[in-house]
C-alpha cells in the first residue's frame, strides 16, 4: 500500500512545501495544480455557453485580410534529446516525433521508419494539463513579426523573463536550447537504409537530416539542381497549396524547477530554417520545458493532445481567431465536449486506432458479410427437370438449354446489381423472413426421412423368417403382356455374389424373391445411425454450457460436434459390420457425360431457342434475388451484432458471375444456403466467459471472418483425392446430419416460438418482449396468418406442377405484409411482432448517410436505424389517433 501511495506522490510531484495555485503564480508547477486544484469545464449551449462564444470568435472579422483566415494545418512535434558524435561529446538536438496533417504519425522507437496514421487517444488528465498549461503561461504571443527563429526565440525567451522571473543565464539557456539543431526523418522508404551505417540511435540519426536556408531558398526560386533529398516531395504532395505549419517544440532541460510554457502565432506565416522537415510557412508554435523530476512521458502526451488540436478544424479556426488565452480554452473545452469518451480499461492510449476511412472495409471485394456461405440452390433441381422433359421431348439438348438459361438468369442478376435491386430487400421483414427459413429447414427434415425410407425399400424389414426361406430368388423373363417368355433360373442369396444378378438384368430379366435383396438389420440400424449422429451432434451443442472440463476444451468440443459424430458413427459401423449403405463418389473428376468440359453456347439447335430460355430465366432470376436476399437479411439482422458490411449488391454480383461459370461448365448453380448459413451463425457466436455466479453467460457478437469458409471450400476441392475416405462414411449419418441441421437452424426463431404459445396457457408462457406489448390474441392472429402464408409457400413449393411459381409467392408474401397487415395491424403491434416499412419514397430516393456513418450494425448504424423505426411509428400512431 505504501509503494502505491508513494507512486502516486510522484506522479503528482507531492512535497512537504505548501503550493501555490499556478494561475496566480507563474513560478508554480500548473501540470501538477491542474490535477490538485477545481477546473470548470464549460460545455453548455445557453447563451453564455462555450458554442454561443466560440461562434462569436469565429465569426468576427470573416472580412478580414487573408493573413488571419484559416488555413489547413500541418503539425510537427519535436522533442529535446542528447546526441553524441564522434568524439562522444553529448549536446542537446531536437528530434522529431510525431507529425499530423489529418491522424497522427509517429516515429517507430529503435527504427527508422513512421508508423500507420492512426487517430490519436487522449486522455482527460492530458488534455486539463494542457488547457490549465494555456492558462497559466501568462500573455501569449500573438500576431509576432518575425523573420527567422532566432528572433522569434529573442522574443519566447524575453516573455519567459517577464512572465516567469527568469535569470539573464537561465534566459541564455534557454535561448540555447531552442536555437538546438533540430532533426527531421526525411524519405518515404527507410528500408533502403543507404545512409544508414550503424545501428541503434546512430542509424536513426543517419537519416535524421536538418534542412538548410540554401535548400529553402533553392525550391522557393524553383531551382532544380539543389539536393532534393533533402526535402520530403511524397509528403509535399499531400499538402493543399495553403497549408502551413504548427511546431510543437517539449523538453525537459536539467536546469528547469518549474515548467515553462508558451503559445506563438506569428503575425504573417513565414519559413524558418530546420524547423519542419518540409518547406512550409510557420505561423503556430507550442513550447512546453518541463523539469526532470516530472514524469517522464508527461510532455509527450501534453504534446500529442496539442498536435491533435492543431489539425482539429474547430480549434484551428480558433488559433487563427483568438484573442487571448482564454479563447485557447474554450476552444479546448469545446473539443472536450464533441469528445467520446471509452469506457476505463477497454483501450490504452497506447494503442493505435486506424482512422474511420481504414476501419471500413479495406476492399470493397472483401466489403460483403463473411458469414454467408454458398450451395446449390434447392429448387434448380425441379428446374432442370422440367428443362429435361421439355428439351427431351422437343428432341432438344438439355444442356445447351441449360446453359441459355443461366447466361439470361447471369445477365439479370447484373442488371438488378446495376439498378439496386436488392434496395428492395427492405420489404423483406420477419413474417417472410421466417417462412421462407422454416420451410428450408423442413425441406431438409423431409428429405433426410425420406432419405432414410429408401433404404427401407432395399433391405426391408422381414418381421417373419419363414417368409424368406419360402420365397428364393428367381430371374424372370416378362414380354409386354406380363407372360414368362423362358423358364426362370434360380439366383444365389443376395450376401453371395451380385455377377450372376448382373447377368440376368444384362438378358433383360427381372429379379424376384425375398432372398436377393434380403440383408438382415440393415434397415433398424441405419435408423441407429441416423439418430445416434443427430443426438451426439446436438448434445456436444449443448455441451459447449455444461460445467464440465475447462471453457477452452467445451468451446473445442461444441465447434467441432458435428465432426466427432461422424467419426464415431462411421467407426461404428464399421466396428459392428452391417452392411450399411455408403456414400457412392465417382472415382475420378470428370463429366457426367461425354462431353467437353465448356459448352459453347452457339452450338444450340434450333437458334431461336436461345431466346425462349428468356422466359424461364426471368423466373429463376426472380427466386434467386428473393433467395439471396433473404437469407442476407436473416444473418444481417441487428440481433446478431454484425460488425461488418451487409453487402447485398456485392452478394448478388458475385452469384450473377457464378452462374456464367457455373451454365459455361453446366455444373449445379449456386446461391446464398439459409440452413448452413445459420448453423455457420451460430457455430461463431461469441459467449462471454466471465459472467457472475447464477447469470447465464451474455451473447457478445460473432466471429466475422472468412477463414472457415475458405477452408471449407479448400477441402471441397482437396475431397476429389479423398474419395477412399467418404466412400467409408454411411449414407445414415450423413442424413443424421441433415435432421441436426434442419433443427438446429429452427430453434431460436419467433415463428416457432408464437407456434408454440398457440398450445400453451398463459400461466406457462414464456416472458418474451413481444408478449408485453402485444395482446395475446391479437399475437395469435399474426401467428395464424403467417401460417397460412406459410402452409401456400409449402404447397407452391411441393407440387411440381406450379412449383416453378415458387419466386411469385414469396413476392406474394411480400405484398400481403406490405398491403394486408398495415390494415389489420397498427404500428406499434408491427414494430414488436415485425419490422416496420420504410415508406416507398424513401425507398426510391434513399437519403444520403452523414459523412460521420460507419457500418458498424452494433453500434451508430443501429441506434440510427431504430430511431428511424421509433420515429416512423410514432408518426403512424399519431395518424391513427
Amino acid at each position: 500500500m505504501n509503494r502505491i501511495v508513494r507512486k502516486i506522490s510522484n506522479t503528482l510531484g507531492v512535497t512537504n512545501q505548501p503550493r501555490k495555485d499556478s494561475f496566480l503564480d507563474p513560478r508554480s508547477d500548473f501540470l501538477v495544480d491542474s490535477l490538485t486544484m477545481t477546473q470548470k469545464i464549460q460545455i453548455g449551449l445557453g447563451e453564455n455557453g462555450t458554442v454561443q462564444r466560440l461562434c462569436s470568435i469565429m465569426e468576427e472579422d470573416t472580412v478580414g485580410p487573408s493573413e488571419s483566415l484559416p488555413h489547413p494545418i500541418f503539425c510537427e512535434m519535436l522533442k529535446l534529446s542528447d546526441i553524441k558524435d564522434e568524439n562522444r561529446f553529448s549536446a542537446a538536438c531536437w528530434r522529431e516525433l510525431s507529425r499530423w496533417i489529418k491522424y497522427e504519425e509517429m516515429v517507430e522507437t529503435g527504427s527508422s521508419r513512421w508508423s500507420k496514421p492512426h487517430i490519436t487517444l487522449l486522455t482527460l488528465q492530458n488534455l486539463l494539463q494542457l488547457k490549465n498549461s494555456l492558462r497559466s503561461c501568462g500573455e501569449i504571443l500573438l500576431d509576432v513579426n518575425a523573420d527567422s527563429f532566432a528572433v522569434l526565440a529573442d522574443k519566447i525567451t524575453e516573455s519567459w523573463g517577464k512572465s516567469a522571473s527568469l535569470s539573464r543565464a537561465e534566459i541564455k539557456q534557454c535561448k540555447e536550447i531552442l536555437m538546438a539543431p533540430k532533426y527531421h526523418l526525411i524519405g518515404s522508404k527507410f528500408g533502403s537504409g543507404k545512409e544508414s551505417s550503424g545501428s541503434g540511435n546512430d542509424s536513426f540519426y543517419n537519416l535524421l537530416e536538418p534542412l538548410h536556408e540554401e535548400s529553402i531558398a533553392a525550391m522557393a526560386k524553383g531551382d532544380k539542381t539543389y539536393n532534393t533529398r533533402s526535402v520530403h516531395f511524397n509528403l509535399l504532395r499531400k499538402l493543399q497549396k495553403d497549408t502551413e505549419g504548427a511546431c510543437i517544440l517539449i523538453g525537459s532541460p536539467d536546469f528547469l524547477t518549474y515548467p515553462l510554457v508558451q503559445f506563438v502565432r506569428l503575425k504573417t506565416a513565414t519559413v524558418m530554417k530546420n524547423l519542419f522537415e518540409i518547406p512550409i510557412p510557420t505561423r503556430f508554435l507550442y513550447i512546453l520545458l518541463i523539469p526532470k523530476d516530472h514524469m517522464a512521458r508527461d510532455s509527450d502526451t501534453i504534446g500529442r493532445c496539442m498536435g491533435t488540436l492543431f489539425v482539429d478544424e474547430v480549434f484551428s479556426h480558433i488559433c487563427y481567431k483568438a484573442k487571448d488565452n482564454l479563447h485557447l480554452c474554450y476552444g479546448i473545452d469545446e473539443f472536450l465536449s464533441q469528445s467520446t469518451i471509452v469506457p476505463a480499461g477497454r483501450l490504452s492510449t497506447q494503442n493505435r486506432l486506424e482512422p474511420h476511412d481504414n476501419l471500413l472495409p479495406q476492399k470493397r471485394c472483401f466489403g460483403g458479410q463473411p458469414t454467408e456461405l454458398i450451395r446449390s440452390l434447392s429448387q434448380t433441381p425441379e428446374t432442370e427437370v422440367k428443362l429435361h422433359r421439355t428439351g427431351k421431348k422437343q428432341g432438344f439438348d438439355f444442356l445447351l438449354i441449360r446453359l441459355w438459361v443461366g447466361l439470361w438468369t447471369g445477365l439479370l442478376l447484373i442488371i438488378f446489381v446495376a439498378i439496386d435491386a436488392s434496395a428492395f430487400v427492405a420489404f423483406i421483414t420477419r413474417f417472410t423472413e421466417e417462412a421462407f427459413a422454416t420451410l428450408i429447414s423442413l425441406i431438409f427434415l423431409v428429405k433426410a426421412v425420406e432419405e432414410l425410407m429408401e433404404i427401407s425399400y432395399d433391405t426391408p424389414v422381414v418381421t417373419s423368417m419363414q417368409d424368406i426361406f419360402t420365397s428364393p430368388c428367381y430371374c424372370k423373363f416378362y414380354s409386354n403382356d406380363s407372360v414368362i417368355l423362358h423358364e426362370p433360373y434360380l439366383l444365389p442369396p443376395s450376401t453371395l455374389t451380385n455377377s450372376s444378378r448382373e447377368a440376368c438384368l444384362f438378358d433383360g430379366g427381372v429379379i424376384e424373391g425375398m432372398q436377393c435383396f434380403y440383408k438382415p438389420d440393415v434397415f433398424m440400424f441405419s435408423i441407429i445411425l441416423f439418430f445416434a449422429t443427430f443426438f451426439i451432434a446436438f448434445g456436444l451443442k449443448l455441451f459447449r454450457h455444461s460445467s464440465f472440463f475447462s471453457s477452452k476444451v467445451r468451446h473445442v468440443v461444441a465447434d467441432f460436434n458435428v465432426t466427432i459424430a461422424i467419426l464415431l458413427m462411421t467407426a461404428a459401423k464399421w466396428a459392428v459390420g452391417t452392411d450399411v449403405p455408403c456414400l457412392e463418389v465417382p472415382d475420378k473428376l470428370n463429366p457426367t457425360k461425354e462431353r467437353d468440359w465448356i459448352l459453347n453456347p452457339l452450338d444450340v439447335k434450333p437458334w431461336w431457342m436461345a431466346l425462349a430460355c428468356f422466359l424461364p430465366a426471368c423466373f429463376f432470376s426472380i427466386l434467386i434475388l428473393m433467395d439471396q436476399n433473404i437469407t442476407s437479411v436473416i444473418i444481417n439482422r441487428p440481433e446478431n451484432k454484425l460488425k461488418k458490411g451487409y453487402g447485398y449488391h456485392l452478394d448478388l454480383a458475385v452469384i450473377a458471375v457464378l452462374m456464367f461459370v457455373c451454365s459455361i461448365f453446366g455444373i449445379p448453380f449456386y446461391v446464398a444456403a439459409t440452413v448452413i448459413s445459420l448453423m455457420h451463425v451460430e457455430s461463431l457466436r461469441i459467449m462471454s466467459e466471465t459472467t457472475a455466479p447464477g447469470d447465464a453467460p451474455q451473447f457478445l457478437g460473432l466471429k466475422e471472418q472468412r477463414f472457415t469458409a475458405l477452408v471449407a471450400h479448400l477441402l471441397i476441392g482437396l475431397s476429389v483425392f479423398l474419395t477412399p475416405f467418404m466412400k467409408l462414411i454411411p449414407m445414415p449419418v450423413l442424413l443424421g446430419v441433415f435432421l441436426y441441421m434442419g433443427i438446429v437452424s429452427l430453434s431460436g426463431q419467433q415463428f416457432g416460438q408464437r407456434i408454440l404459445i398457440l398450445f400453451m396457457p398463459k400461466k406457462h408462457q414464456p416472458d418474451y418482449t413481444w408478449l408485453r406489448q402485444v395482446q395475446l390474441k391479437r399475437v395469435n392472429l399474426f401467428t395464424i396468418i403467417q401460417i397460412v402464408c406459410f402452409l401456400a409457400l409449402a404447397v407452391v413449393e411441393e407440387i411440381k406442377v406450379i412449383s416453378m411459381a415458387f419466386p411469385l409467392m414469396l413476392l406474394f408474401m411480400v405484398a400481403i405484409r406490405k398491403v394486408l397487415l398495415e390494415k389489420i395491424f397498427t404500428s406499434r403491434e408491427l414494430l414488436a411482432l415485425d419490422d416496420l416499412l420504410p415508406p416507398w419514397k424513401e425507398l426510391i430516393r434513399p437519403k444520403p448517410l452523414p459523412k460521420d456513418a460507419h457500418f458498424d450494425s452494433n453500434t451508430k448504424f443501429t441506434e440510427q436505424e431504430l430511431q428511424l423505426l421509433d420515429e416512423s411509428a410514432n408518426d403512424r400512431l399519431r395518424e391513427e389517433s
